[in-house]
Order: structure tokens, then C-alpha cells, then sequence
């Protein structure tokens, strides 16, 4: 997947409908162990996309958990925790057209654009 790609895939998974992950949500994202990492992408991955255009939802489509847990070494240059993340979610799910402008989402975007240097091309 490439960067473009992957912006894309991430940014559309702001906009969910779910319940969380099941992880801890003190757990810092840079600090996951591979089954934390997996459990992480399961999660994201299954998320139901709703968009604040058409107020539609669907998947994330052809973005894999495998391809998640690949592009992990994003999370590397922050500390953003778990629950900072989901809370980002609940507040795009609360509303999809100006809830990615919440504190946990801007610190999720910071987190994605420092991160972009941890990934190959």
C-alpha cells in the first residue's frame, strides 16, 4: 500500500460505528506487542465506514489486518495511547462531518504525519 494509501485507509477509518478494541486503553500504540498489534488492526480493519456526505456506511474495504500490522512501525514517533485513538472514533461516530477535529483526533493526525518517516515507500 503506499502512503497515499494508506492516509486514505486510516482517515476513512476515523469515520466508525463500533465499540473499541478491547484493549487497555493506557497501552501507548508505539508499545504494542504483535498479538496487541493484531488485535489493534482486527478492530480497525472491521470498522464500518460512515460518510458525512452521504451519511452511507460501509468497510474498510481492501485494507487487511496483515497490511495494518505491516504499516505499524508508523506509530513509532509518538506515544499516542489506545484510548486516545478510540476516543478519537467515538467522537467521528458522535459526528462524522466535524468530529475529526477533536483533540484526540488532531493528536491522531500529528501521530500519523510523524510517523510517516517510519515507513518505506
Amino acid at each position: 500500500m503506499t502512503k497515499f494509501g494508506l492516509v486514505v485507509a486510516v482517515l476513512g477509518g476515523l469515520v466508525a460505528c463500533g465499540g473499541g478494541s478491547g484493549l487497555d486503553p493506557a497501552l501507548k500504540m508505539n508499545e504494542l506487542d504483535a498479538a496487541q498489534q493484531t488485535q489493534w488492526c482486527d478492530y480497525v480493519t472491521g470498522l464500518e465506514i460512515e460518510s458525512c456526505s452521504t451519511a452511507t456506511s460501509t468497510t474498510t474495504g481492501e485494507y487487511t489486518s496483515a497490511q495494518c500490522v505491516a504499516e505499524f512501525p508508523i506509530y513509532d514517533a509518538c506515544d499516542i495511547t489506545v484510548g486516545t485513538m478510540e476516543e478519537c472514533y467515538g467522537e467521528i461516530e458522535a459526528d462524522p462531518c466535524t468530529g475529526g477535529l477533536s483533540q484526540p483526533c488532531l493528536e491522531y493526525f500529528e501521530c500519523l504525519m510523524a510517523g510517516f518517516g517510519n515507513l518505506g515507500s
